[in-house]
């Protein structure tokens, strides 16, 4: 067996994965992150969503920026 095996049909993709070269942790974060990525496109945010999340860390570390960097 592969590392890793892709098979599609004309509706699903199955993946399978050696469990001797990936471990459990592993496997979960890459789902974690799979699922996540799929809530967000089916968000469907628009570019704004960017824009608004650059200020909410901007105006954060202004806030913070003085309990990690003493002048």
């Amino acid at each position: 067996m592969e590392a890793l095996d892709i098979k599609t049909t004309n509706e699903t993709v199955v993946v399978t994965f050696d469990k001797s070269y990936f471990d459990d942790v592993y496997l979960r974060n890459l789902l974690t992150r799979l699922r996540t990525e799929y809530l967000i496109q089916k968000a469907d945010f628009g570019e704004s969503i960017e824009e608004l999340g650059n200020e909410i860390k901007r105006n954060w570390w202004q806030n913070n920026k003085s309990k990690y960097i003493q002048e």
